[in-house]
Parts: C-alpha cells; sequence; structure tokens
C-alpha cells in the first residue's frame, strides 16, 4: 500500500500517529488533538477518529514500517493504542460497538484537513 493511497485525514491520522514517536501507549484523543493542531481546526473540539479509518492506518504502518499496533477500547467507546510485538485488533464484539457509538459522534471527515 502506498501513502498516495491514504485519504487527506488518513495521512492526517497518520502524521499524528508518527508524531506519538515511542510512546508506548496513547488514546485516540491524543491523536485527535494533534490533528486540530495540525490542520488548525478551532471547531470540532470533541471530534474523534473513525475507526475504519484508523484501522487503515494501522494496516499501512504494518505494512510499511513494520510497526505493530494493538486496539482496545475503553468503557466510554475511546479507543486505545498501543505498541506491541504482534497486531491484534479490535475484538468483534468491541468493532461492533464503536461503529454503532460513532453514529452519535462528531467524526473528522476529509473536509476538515484539508
Amino acid at each position: 500500500m502506498e501513502k498516495s493511497s491514504l485519504t487527506p485525514i488518513q495521512q492526517a491520522i497518520l502524521a499524528a500517529l508518527e508524531a506519538q514517536g515511542e510512546k508506548a501507549k496513547y488514546s485516540e484523543t491524543i491523536l485527535a488533538k494533534k490533528i486540530r493542531s495540525d490542520a488548525k481546526i478551532e471547531t470540532k473540539k470533541k471530534a474523534m477518529i473513525a475507526l475504519a479509518d484508523l484501522e487503515k492506518v494501522l494496516a499501512y504502518e504494518e505494512e510499511n514500517n513494520s510497526a505493530h499496533y494493538s486496539l482496545t477500547m475503553n468503557s466510554a467507546n475511546d479507543l486505545l493504542i498501543e505498541k506491541s510485538d504482534a497486531a491484534k485488533p479490535l475484538s468483534p464484539e468491541a468493532h461492533q460497538r464503536r461503529l454503532r457509538s460513532e453514529k452519535s459522534m462528531t467524526i473528522f471527515t476529509n473536509k476538515d484537513v484539508r
């Protein structure tokens, strides 16, 4: 997969992910804050990252940079991202729960980062 195959929001997520450096574990809130800062977004203070976009970026990272990530979700349906020895996606139940909760969330879109 080439970087050009990523959408603008996915490229912003990738940049935010790479900005974390060697940090081992962080929440999607940290990535969202970095995206808002880099794109100079004044609104959408509580916007989150779509699971589909994050999963595509993590797949890109694993394919191109040999970095592996584990995804977990807390009780508030916030994603936690952790560098790990092997990739570990969300459980099917957590995946469905997150997708259902995204219907009521404000999600970053490609229009936000152009």
